[in-house]
């Protein structure tokens, strides 16, 4: 009996300390559960990783093989890593909650008080987009929208189909038309004048791809070997020349996709970054790129980088009709806020030190702080010389605004005069007198093209007016090339 009930309080001493083990790993299960429950709101997708964290993203990035030496998880420093498809997809996935949030559900409501993003942007009574246009607002010259912005909306067909035309009425019974034209290749025309580019104004003059002629010029042995039999390029004109027009070769089409990229490129003032981006390629292939372009088209790159440096000497640019852009120089000030805007993330304390400063705060004044005294509460301030570097940005940015201007101003320059209530030096005047004969309304501006609702059976003398008003207003100023456009006529706003 002694030795049963000795064996017997063991197995009760094991039973109580399984149990009391048992009772530890329940309570810290309990706790890990709870405190994941608690971070889970704060991330993003299936992953234990707060992807607005730079701090938990950079030390995951840093973690795979090749990405150690990230600096930190800012754009321009991803695009250095940008030929990985994670890269390519962590960027997306930015760009893609840039987009949801911008042009989301608001888009799809009614406001109540007053159109917002908070109520919505469709107008109560008509259930219609009423857009602010400011024409004269941006730097640039271009043509502003807000509340919404309707002008930055993505490209995809299905958003585009989304707005339809007037169904039949009693006074238009066949219906209403949307007549979608834009100016063709409207930014490389006005370079190709600005520049005096002989190869470039040939083509437009022949009605050439410019953009399969620029990757023929870079790349004249591999074009011609990935050339199809029945290539559209290569098929022969009256005079027995290549006719150079855009085919249906994939490997053509892969090489053009790049040239065509690099051309718009240089007109917006875009670097290798932005190049690196559209392509997906890395940042030193996007130079290589580059480099290879200056050395085939010299007479492109002079003038851009004259007018670059004037710019930079002046302090100002100016387009095709003299219109001017003031680019003033940067001070220590202005560099400071800059770096502060474009940098926020390098400026970033540990998120043990927001959570410190921010409770401090909150014990010192009793309150929540506000928008402007959370920023300084997470953020330092940039160092000297941070913001030296900003300076030196500033005035690289001066140059490209400097060549951005002569043709993007241009550009717009041109779809105003088109669209506006002037008239050309023969008094033959231009859009806004001709609509009513024709029944017709500007539904909206898009840099270069414009959208127009129009009565059926005027869709296409509507066009070809409109196109019309294109090539006399490019041809003020334009002398060697033609201000072409194409249209679509549709029941929906198609490109």
């Amino acid at each position: 009996k002694a030795e049963l009930r000795a064996e017997l309080k063991v197995l009760k001493d094991v039973r109580l300390a399984k149990k009391a083990e048992a009772r530890k790993s329940y309570s810290e299960m309990s706790k890990h559960c709870t405190k994941v429950k608690a971070a889970l709101p704060k991330c993003l997708g299936e992953a234990f990783l707060n992807y607005d964290s730079h701090e938990q993203l950079l030390s995951a990035l840093k973690q795979i093989k090749g990405l150690k030496t990230l600096e930190s998880v800012a754009d321009e420093n991803l695009l250095k890593f940008n030929d990985r498809p994670l890269i390519q997809l962590l960027r997306g996935f930015r760009k893609d909650g840039k987009t949801t949030s911008t042009y989301g559900l608001q888009w799809t409501q009614r406001w109540l008080t007053k159109p917002c993003a908070a109520e919505g942007w469709l107008h109560p009574w008509d259930g219609r987009l009423h857009c602010t246009y400011n024409t004269l607002e941006a730097e640039t010259g271009r043509t502003s929208s807000s509340k919404p912005n309707a002008q930055n909306l993505p490209h995809e067909d299905d958003v585009r189909a989304c707005f339809i035309a007037d169904p039949p009425d009693a006074e238009e019974p066949e219906g209403y038309s949307i007549v979608t034209i834009d100016m063709s290749g409207a930014e490389l025309r006005i370079l190709s004048e600005l520049a005096h580019a002989t190869s470039w104004i040939n083509a437009f003059n022949l009605q050439q791809d410019l953009h399969s002629l620029c990757t023929e010029i870079l790349y004249p042995e591999r074009w011609k070997e990935l050339a199809l039999l029945e290539c559209a390029y290569y098929e022969k004109g009256e005079d027995g020349q290549p006719k150079r027009l855009k085919c249906s070769c994939p490997e053509h089409k892969t090489l053009r996709d790049q040239s065509k990229s690099l051309n718009f490129g240089l007109c917006y003032g875009a670097g290798p970054n932005a190049l690196a981006d559209a392509l997906g390629i890395s940042l030193d292939a996007a130079k290589d790129l580059m480099r290879l372009h200056e050395k085939k088209f010299p007479d492109i790159w002079s003038y851009l980088n004259e007018s670059s440096e004037r710019a930079q000497r002046t302090n100002e640019a100016r387009d095709l009709y003299g219109r001017r852009r003031l680019l003033p120089a940067p001070t220590w000030e202005s560099s400071k806020e800059y770096y502060k805007d474009e940098h926020a993330d390098r400026l970033e304390l540990s998120e043990e030190a927001q959570q410190q400063n921010i409770f401090n705060f909150k014990a010192n004044y009793l309150k929540e702080p506000n928008e402007e005294e959370t920023y300084k509460l997470t953020h330092r301030e940039p160092s000297e010389q941070e913001i030296k570097q900003a300076m030196r940005g500033l005035w690289g940015s001066i140059g490209r605004k400097g060549r951005n201007h002569c043709v993007q101003g241009s550009n717009a320059s041109i779809i105003k005069r088109s669209l506006g209530c002037g008239a050309d030096a023969s008094g033959k005047p231009y859009l806004w007198h001709l609509l009513p004969q024709y029944k017709g309304k500007l539904l909206s501006m898009i840099h270069d093209e414009a959208v127009l609702q129009v009565p059926k059976r005027y869709a296409k003398e509507l066009a070809e007016c409109v196109a019309d008003c294109f090539r006399r207003a490019g041809a003020e100023t334009m002398k060697n090339v033609v201000m072409e456009s194409e249209y679509r006529i549709s029941e929906r706003w198609q490109k």
